[in-house]
């Protein structure tokens, strides 16, 4: 199992280079392994995008590989972000209905699965903006993401 954590990390790694930029992540598992997941947040990827009224959200590309044995239920689960400058905010639920969908927020992910998908945030920032990030699975559960820019 330890052989695929390092080779879970490498996978990030590759990806990262292949981006050529930072991401925040995080390895999260249970004791029994039934949920065991390495997370990733994509800063490199996160652009500002005008809708026709003239307001402004942005995006970001996450990713997710399923170590468990057991396929794991993605289910709206956010990301907060606080920058520079005091603000925190997190991403917002689209209207992606499908789980195929790049923007879906609530999918499967089967054991073994890589995938990545995009986040919306009702807010215009870059990744110089940036401070810390978490992910969280509830108002009371947050894992702080780490940096890594290698």
């Amino acid at each position: 199992m330890k052989n695929f954590s390092i080779l879970s990390f490498l996978v990030l790694l590759f990806i990262q280079k292949v981006m050529g930029q930072g991401f925040y992540y995080e390895n999260i598992s249970t004791p029994d392994k039934s949920i065991d997941f390495l997370y990733g947040f994509y800063t490199s990827t996160i652009e500002g995008i005008e809708r026709k009224d003239g307001s402004v959200y942005s995006v970001a590309q996450i990713a997710l590989i399923n170590k468990s044995k057991e396929d794991f239920k993605w289910n709206d689960y956010k990301v907060y972000v606080l920058l520079k400058n005091g603000d925190l905010f997190y991403n917002y639920k689209t209207e992606a209905k499908d789980e195929n969908s790049d923007y879906a927020c609530i999918f499967n992910l089967k054991s073994g699965a890589t995938v990545k998908k995009w986040v919306c945030f009702e807010k215009k920032f870059s990744e110089k903006d940036i401070d810390k990030v978490w992910l969280s699975f509830s108002d009371y559960k947050f894992f702080k993401l780490i940096y890594s820019d290698k």
